[in-house]
């Protein structure tokens, strides 16, 4: 016959107790999370391109970044996408990670302390992206095109309008000529870019203002 099993002072067979050992091996939440967070910095790198790095022109004029949004606006888009995608990341990551830890009052600690860091950086993200959604709205912006290329962008908030011209690809150059006074008429949108007899002429309510002379 084979040994006889323990038993508990009660009589009945003791259980033996199983020494701390990892709950699970990496599963497939270790890829996913990899794979989410090295998207979640890169968009956190776009958007700190765009925040630290002012692009300028060859006579030093400020350029700005518009593609269908400002550079603002696409700022916004990669530090709140680059948020949600590490937000997601992270609980993909730590479990296996910790898991790994022999010791089950360490693997506690541990969990219980990333988990507070975890949600006080969750509310300083959410803190942060309602900072620069306030920022990115301050202006706004019109697109206008004469349809044969030539583009324009109004640029305006309550105290002032900014007129862009095309400079390079995305990039438009402030126009340094005459300001547009209607105001009512550029918060509706009332404007028109088209060629005239002087030249590229963009129209706003009452304001006419030459972009382009003829002979440009």
């Amino acid at each position: 016959m084979g040994a006889a099993e323990p038993e508990a002072a009660n009589g009945l067979p003791a259980e033996e107790e199983a020494p701390d050992q990892p709950v699970s091996g990496p599963g497939p939440g270790l890829g996913w999370g990899t794979l989410l967070g090295a998207v979640g910095l890169l968009l956190f790198g776009g958007h700190l391109l765009l925040e630290r790095i002012s692009v300028h022109g060859g006579n030093g004029q400020r350029l700005l970044f518009f593609l269908v949004m400002d550079e603002s606006m696409w700022s916004l888009v990669f530090f709140v996408l680059g948020g949600i995608c590490v937000a997601i990341a992270v609980p993909c990551l730590l479990p296996p990670l910790l898991n790994r830890i022999r010791l089950r009052w360490l693997r506690w600690i541990l969990k219980t302390l990333l988990t507070l860091l975890y949600l006080s950086l969750l509310a300083i993200w959410a803190l942060f992206s309602l900072f620069l959604l306030l920022i990115a709205a301050v202006w706004s912006y019109s697109s206008y095109s004469d349809g044969e290329g030539h583009r324009a962008l109004v640029r305006y908030q309550s105290y002032g309008v900014e007129i862009w011209t095309p400079y390079a690809g995305p990039l438009y150059q402030r126009f340094e000529g005459p300001a547009l006074t209607d105001m009512e008429a550029v918060a509706e949108e009332d404007c028109t870019l088209s060629p005239g007899d002087a030249g590229l002429e963009l129209r706003c309510g009452r304001d006419v203002i030459l972009l382009k002379p003829a002979d440009d």
